[in-house]
């Protein structure tokens, strides 16, 4: 029952994601969704340290000093610029922003299957390339080829980062913990996300802004829940399998709220992923 609550919570969480930033995507310089995010990020971590403290130490040793402790500093960084570059294309097309994220899982999960082999069977991880072949012809026929040369780019952009995000969330949690991974990650995206708005937004106004609390907030318990799940509810690429049913949803959710894309590719897509997604959970 608890794994079915943490799965229904990861989807919900990460379904609202697009529409949360919404607002941000149209007033706001791009980066600044990368700043909201990783503060709040923040501040649910500091609260939890005295509680997970020990996660930073691994038969003993400072997992500072641990090679692998690069992972979620890279993850971080590509955070940041996969954030920044989502906002480009949610201010087009919020189908769009949702969307990339099953090519970006595709990549990743064969990637990882190569490099250290997969955590999920042959089936499954064929389910989820099929997802990704979807995703690209979304990308080619769907609402995605109604992006602009720049939302375009942003979407390949963002494909890469997925990639290296699966790949880093496969490696953190074989070679680390969930909880420094989680907490590493939100360091290195809150540092590289202050560099780039350091001088177009005070921290003050992202405590007081209604709409980038509930934004920032959603984008932190979602991180929260989905990394904690990776360790303890889920295979990592299943984890990661659920954020895309979330962008499935978002893509039938985006044609009735913001008119985006024809009704019959939006859910073709859409409902199209989320039936295939059934097999993979329960087929």
């Amino acid at each position: 029952m608890l794994t079915l609550l943490t799965g229904i919570a990861i989807v919900v969480l990460f379904a609202l994601r697009p529409f949360v930033n919404k607002k941000s995507s149209r007033e706001l310089p791009p980066a600044v969704a990368s700043y909201f995010s990783s503060f709040y990020c923040i501040v649910l971590i500091i609260p939890t340290l005295p509680i997970f403290w020990e996660y930073f130490f691994i038969e003993g040793n400072s997992v500072f000093l641990n090679p692998w402790i690069l992972v979620p500093i890279i993850k971080g960084v590509s955070i940041h610029i996969q954030i920044k570059f989502l906002q480009t294309i949610n201010k087009e097309s919020t189908s769009s922003s949702a969307f990339w994220g099953v090519i970006g899982l595709a990549i990743g999960a064969i990637v990882t299957t190569l490099v250290f082999g997969s955590d999920i069977s042959l089936n499954k991880l064929i389910i989820i390339i099929s997802i990704g072949i979807i995703g690209m012809l979304f990308f080619t026929i769907g609402e995605g080829k109604s992006l602009s040369v720049t939302g375009k780019k942003a979407f390949l952009i963002v494909v890469i980062c997925g990639a290296t995000n699966a790949f880093c969330d496969v490696t953190g949690i074989k070679y680390l913990n969930w909880y420094v991974l989680l907490a590493v990650t939100s360091a290195s995206m809150f540092l590289c996300s202050f560099w780039d708005n350091r001088k177009s937004i005070k921290i003050k106004e992202l405590i007081k802004t209604r709409h980038l609390v509930i934004a920032g907030m959603t984008f932190a318990l979602g991180d929260f829940v989905l990394i904690f799940s990776m360790q303890s509810f889920f295979p990592v690429l299943a984890a990661l399998f659920l954020i895309r049913v979330a962008q499935s949803i978002d893509i039938v959710a985006a044609h009735h709220i913001y008119k985006e894309g024809k009704p019959g590719l939006q859910y073709f897509f859409g409902l199209g992923t989320i039936a295939i997604a059934y097999f993979f959970y329960f087929g």
